[in-house]
């Protein structure tokens, strides 16, 4: 019998604990017949399937201790708050006093913290941070870390363990840092449940250098025209100003002007020389100082002076140009101009406006005291390649030490003229022979004044002739004699030389002609052989000539005689022309003309020499006439008798033209060979006709006597008489011999 209710004590967890566990811990006084756990939804994440009712196992009904672990026999929401209670009644029937747990956060899920200042990739300067906590914590620390430096752990105050934002956080025990150096901010914290949470932020540039800015332009003192500056910075800025102030020149009522930097400008600085995005105008002719003033990312703040002195300077200079006088006649470049402020740079600029051809433009840069104020001569400066002939523009521009270009250009208009004359002979050349007095040359410019020289190269004696009028003036004169001819004498050598004096008075002269041969005589032909009215053995002619000739003939005439085939060819005049050492001066003899007349037997010539020497003078003619040709009598000669063929042989005296004297032979023809043969001596009488031969036999010392003639060239009508001279053809027999 029992009427007494059981007794249920909840152990643990106690009420209010945050658990990630929901463990129960709970003891009876009796077994009991049956028990549940009830966890029910009381804040929190809201639990849709709240209350959760767990049945006690069949153990878990008897006296003593137990432990049940709900959150894996039900399925419970993290972050709700639950009321656990326990129920049950023993085997009487009795139910149980409930044992009550209270309140139980249930949390399996890590606590949000975040932090939201240094950001990430931040440059800073200090350790101050914020951050915000999702929950309730029981612990929370911070660390700053880096790759070449000792972690540094701070616990945080308990201030910071509840939800909430917190911003700017000061450290109570700041870390020591390294300026440069990137960390990462570490923070890290446990909810009331014991979830553990950490985030962290990387790239964070601890930072307390101030920047550093380098003046790249303008320099100290310089003058410039613009607002133009380059600057560096040693890092990116978060906020900066350029500062012009003006120190002297005209007042700026504006001074300081303080130019925000752009966005571009606070990464990257000037690099190179430009106005700022925000630049406004300055004062034309103040003086000014140059400073910026700068905060970098990491919020430390720079400043600098980037140049002193800077004159600004937006007015034009002048510059006058003061000689030559224009539309002048000059042989030089000197100029006189004057500046009314000192220069940068200066440029006299020399183009062509009319008179010769000068593509070229000519430039002269100022430097050191032409650049200064005041009245200045280019005569100390190299001179200039100008073109003889050329009218020339002469302009002078200038840039002043600010940059400021003249607008008004001076300018003059003059005739130049330095270069000499140049004076070419184009007739006659080194050399030549000549038999006139013409002169080709060429000029290129008019002359004031010139003389054509000539100099007796044998007696070395100089001539000249003033040229006069148009022979000034013509650029191409032509051959043609001067109005003063040139006193020159027949078969002197001399050379010719033109000297000239230009309009601007610059003088040339012309390259020496050598060598000229003046020559007005005619060749002269001397012919020795043949003779006047005389026998000629072949074409065989002796002469004598006076000079060189550059082309001649030997013209050949029948003038009597017989006729040997037709009459028009007979008659017909055998013009042959001298070649090589034919026309050389000095003797020929006993020569044969290269190009050799075909002449006749029994025909009588006339032989006419003439010729043109190297000067262009042709010759008289020279003549002979009454040339009889005679073939040659040497050799051996054939009569075709009856039974026998005699052979005569002829072999005339060395140094007897015509071949009246010399050895004779008469033989018989035996097959090819002659034998029998008599030797004597033989002469010739060609002062009458028929011509007389005698013969003189050595052993018999025997005289025989012939009249002879030549019917053509190879063939001889002769008639034989012993001891006496034939009449006439009448006077025995006649024996025709042929040559072979």
């Amino acid at each position: 019998y029992d009427i007494s209710p059981p007794t249920i004590t909840a152990d643990s967890p106690s009420s209010g604990s945050f658990l990630q566990n929901l463990k129960l811990q709970f003891s009876v006084n009796e077994q009991l017949a049956n028990g549940e756990i009830t966890v029910e939804y009381l804040i929190g994440t809201a639990d849709q399937n709240s209350p959760h009712v767990i049945p006690l196992q069949e153990s878990q009904l008897l006296l003593g201790s137990h432990e049940v672990l709900a959150n894996e026999l039900t399925t419970l929401v993290s972050g709700a708050g639950y009321n656990v209670f326990i129920k049950g009644k023993d085997r009487a029937g009795n139910s149980a006093i409930p044992g009550e747990v209270g309140q139980l956060h249930y949390d399996i899920e890590p606590p949000v913290i975040t932090i939201h200042s240094p950001n990430t990739g931040q440059k800073v300067n200090h350790t101050i941070v914020g951050f915000s906590i999702g929950e309730k914590l029981q612990d929370l620390t911070i660390k700053w870390a880096a790759s070449q430096a000792e972690e540094q752990n701070i616990i945080l105050p308990k201030k910071y363990f509840l939800p909430d934002q917190y911003n700017q956080v000061v450290l109570p025990e700041p870390p020591e840092l390294v300026s440069g150096e990137n960390y990462s901010i570490h923070l890290a914290g446990t909810d009331m449940a014991g979830n553990i949470a950490e985030t962290q932020i990387d790239n964070i540039e601890y930072d307390i250098t101030p920047p550093t800015f380098k003046t790249v332009s303008p320099q100290n003192g310089s003058f410039q025209n613009h607002t133009n500056i380059a600057f560096t910075i040693t890092e990116p800025l978060k906020e900066g100003q350029i500062i012009w102030n003006a120190i002297g020149g005209t007042t700026d009522p504006l001074s300081p002007r303080s130019i925000e930097l752009s966005s571009d400008e606070l990464v990257n600085g000037m690099s190179t020389p430009a106005s700022l995005t925000n630049q406004t105008a300055l004062q034309d002719g103040s003086i000014y100082q140059l400073s910026i003033n700068g905060i970098d990312l990491a919020g430390n703040e720079g400043s600098a002076d980037l140049a002193n002195d800077i004159h600004f300077d937006i007015s034009p200079p002048v510059i006058q140009l003061l000689s030559p006088d224009n539309d002048a006649y000059v042989n030089h470049d000197n100029i006189e101009f004057s500046n009314s402020e000192n220069l940068k740079s200066g440029k006299i600029t020399w183009s062509r406006s009319g008179g010769g051809v000068d593509p070229t433009k000519h430039e002269v840069n100022m430097k050191e005291g032409l650049l200064a104020s005041g009245t200045h001569n280019t005569g100390e400066l190299q001179d200039l390649p100008l073109v003889s002939m050329v009218d020339y523009k002469v302009e002078i521009t200038g840039i002043d030490l600010a940059g400021n270009s003249t607008t008004a250009t001076s300018s003059r208009t003059f005739h130049y003229d330095t270069t000499p004359p140049a004076l070419t002979i184009l007739e006659p050349q080194s050399d030549a022979f000549i038999n006139h007095l013409n002169v080709a040359y060429t000029l290129s410019e008019p002359l004031q004044s010139g003389i054509f020289q000539f100099k007796n190269q044998t007696s070395s004696v100089v001539g000249k002739t003033m040229l006069q009028g148009n022979e000034l003036t013509t650029l191409n004169w032509e051959s043609n004699p001067l109005s003063s001819p040139l006193a020159i004498v027949d078969g002197g050598t001399y050379t010719y030389k033109m000297v000239g004096t230009d309009l601007a008075g610059n003088t040339g002269e012309s390259v020496e002609i050598t060598n000229i041969r003046y020559d007005i005589s005619k060749p002269v032909f001397t012919i020795t052989r043949p003779l006047e009215n005389y026998v000629n053995v072949e074409s065989i002619t002796s002469y004598y000539l006076n000079e060189d000739i550059v082309s001649g003939t030997a013209t050949w005439v029948r003038t009597g005689g017989k006729i040997l085939g037709p009459v028009a060819t007979a008659n017909r005049p055998q013009i042959m022309e001298l070649n090589g050492n034919e026309m050389l001066e000095g003797d020929h003899k006993n020569i044969l003309f290269t190009n050799s007349p075909q002449l006749n037997a029994t025909t009588v010539y006339k032989l006419t020499l003439q010729g043109i020497d190297l000067a262009g003078n042709e010759s008289l003619p020279t003549s002979v006439d009454g040339i009889a040709f005679i073939p040659a009598l040497s050799g051996n000669w054939f009569f075709q008798g009856a039974i026998m063929t005699v052979v005569w042989s002829f072999e005339p005296d060395e140094g007897v033209d015509d071949q009246s004297k010399g050895t004779f032979s008469q033989g018989i023809q035996m097959g090819t060979k002659i034998s029998n043969q008599e030797y004597g001596k033989y002469t010739v009488d060609y002062s009458k006709t028929p011509w007389e031969m005698v013969y003189v036999m050595d052993k018999s010392g025997q005289q025989r006597f012939s009249i002879f003639e030549f019917r053509d060239n190879l063939h001889m009508k002769v008639l034989t008489k012993d001891r006496k001279k034939p009449k006439n053809w009448s006077d025995g027999e006649i024996m025709l011999y042929e040559k072979r």
